[in-house]
C-alpha cells in the first residue's frame, strides 16, 4: 500500500496538465440588440415645428391703437352725432376722435388696409384694430352668401382665454365678443357658459335661415392703422 500516495499525486499532476492543456472552446457571443425604432415624424409635426420657427412675434400694442381702443370704448356710451348711424360711420366717428382721418364704407375702408398692407389674420389681434366680417346680410339681395366685408368694427380689448372684444354698430352701439381659437372658434359659448363668439345675424335677419351667423364665423381679417394715415376714400 505503499504506491498509494505517490499514484494518487501523479494522477492529480496529469489531471492539472490535461486541464490547462484542453483546447479553447470557441466563445459565444453576446446577441446584438435589435436596432431601436426611430420615432415616426408626421407631416403636421414637422408643419408647426417649421411654423415655431418661422413664425414672427406678435407686434406691442401702439399708443396709437390704445387711443383707439378707448375712443371705441367711449362711442359705445357716447353719441357719435355728426356721422351715419350704421357700422362704418360709427368706425369714422372712432377714428376721428383718436386723430385719424377717416371717411367711407366698409369696402372703403378695405380697399385702404389693402394699399396699406396693414391687412393679417393673427388670431389675437391689437387693440386698436379694425375688425372685418363677410355675409353679415344680403348687400345684393341675391338669396346667396356671396357678399364680401359687410362689416366693420374696432377691436378693444383681448381677454387671457383669446376672446376678442370688439365695439360695433349693428342694430345698436355695444360691445360684441369673438374667439378665433381652434376649440372655441364654432362655439357660441364656452364650457362655463361664457360667450365668446356673439351673434353677428339674427335667424330672423338671415335670409333662407343662413347658417353662418357667429363673429367667428362671419370673420374676414384684420387691420392695423399706422399714425400719419388717412382712412378716408378722398384722400
Amino acid at each position: 500500500m505503499h504506491w498509494t500516495r505517490p499514484l494518487t499525486s501523479a494522477l492529480w499532476l496529469s489531471l492539472v496538465a490535461l486541464w490547462w492543456l484542453r483546447p479553447s472552446l470557441p466563445v459565444r457571443p453576446e446577441p446584438t440588440p435589435p436596432p431601436a425604432e426611430r420615432p415616426q415624424v408626421t407631416s403636421e409635426q414637422l408643419g408647426q415645428v417649421a411654423s415655431m420657427l418661422t413664425a414672427k412675434p406678435a407686434p406691442s400694442p401702439s399708443a396709437l391703437g390704445m387711443r383707439i381702443a378707448a375712443a371705441a370704448r367711449h362711442h359705445v356710451e357716447h353719441s357719435t352725432r355728426g356721422f351715419r348711424q350704421d357700422c362704418s360711420g360709427f368706425v369714422e366717428a372712432i377714428l376721428t376722435r383718436a386723430g385719424i382721418r377717416a371717411h367711407g364704407s366698409v369696402l372703403d375702408f378695405h380697399q385702404k388696409a389693402t394699399a396699406y398692407g396693414a391687412v393679417h389674420h393673427r388670431p389675437e389681434p391689437l387693440p386698436g384694430d379694425l375688425v372685418f366680417f363677410h355675409n353679415t346680410y344680403d348687400r345684393n339681395r341675391n338669396g346667396r352668401q356671396d357678399d364680401l366685408y359687410t362689416h366693420i368694427g374696432v377691436v378693444v380689448d383681448l381677454e387671457p382665454d383669446g376672446t376678442i372684444v370688439l365695439a360695433h354698430h349693428g342694430s345698436r352701439r355695444s360691445l360684441v365678443r369673438m374667439n378665433l381659437q381652434p376649440d372655441k372658434v364654432h362655439l357660441h359659448k364656452d364650457e362655463t357658459g361664457k360667450v365668446v363668439n356673439s351673434h353677428l345675424k339674427r335667424t330672423y335677419l338671415a335670409p333662407f335661415n343662413w347658417p353662418l351667423r357667429l363673429t367667428s364665423e362671419s370673420w374676414a381679417g384684420f387691420a392695423t392703422v399706422g399714425e400719419a394715415q388717412s382712412w378716408s376714400y378722398k384722400d
